[in-house]
């Protein structure tokens, strides 16, 4: 069955944030192992052109994305719990930094995922117009997990 996501932008105190919020027609233990893994990343993830590393606490991943291709995101992950969440990193704080945190709840046969990306920094005002559209970037993701997970 569709389901409808919930996306949103918004700007609370100096920070933008998008987030996505997806209920899904699978366990918390197969959605991570979708989500948690570069060899299944590059499987069904359509935006993703490059990612190589490894997705554990204290890893590092290295990833293309055709939302902006001619940029390689060196992206450092933490606070991994297996099959309950898990944040990658990126920019250099004050100046500009995006986290986005991934967070699985488990809803019986389903599980709801929620993905929260937050940029902020001096360089926010800046950097806000080569961001990319998070309807394009979550929806995406939404959709290609989704379809991964039939």
């Amino acid at each position: 069955m569709e389901r409808k996501d919930k996306i949103e932008s918004r700007e609370i105190g100096g920070k933008l944030i998008y987030r996505l919020k997806a209920e899904l027609d699978a366990s918390p233990e197969i959605v991570w192992k979708k989500i948690s893994s570069v060899n299944e990343i590059k499987s069904w993830d359509s935006m993703i052109m490059e990612i190589e590393g490894e997705i554990k606490n204290g890893g590092r991943v290295t990833l293309r994305s055709s939302i902006s291709p001619e940029q390689k995101f060196k992206l450092k992950i933490s606070n991994v719990v297996p099959n309950l969440q898990m944040t990658w990193s990126s920019g250099m704080y004050p100046l500009f930094r995006g986290v986005r945190q991934y967070k699985l709840n488990d809803k019986g046969a389903r599980t709801e995922l929620i993905v929260e990306e937050v940029f902020d920094g001096w360089l926010l005002r800046l950097m806000k117009t080569k961001l990319p559209d998070c309807q394009t970037l979550f929806g995406t993701y939404a959709r290609d997990l989704r379809r991964a997970l039939c």
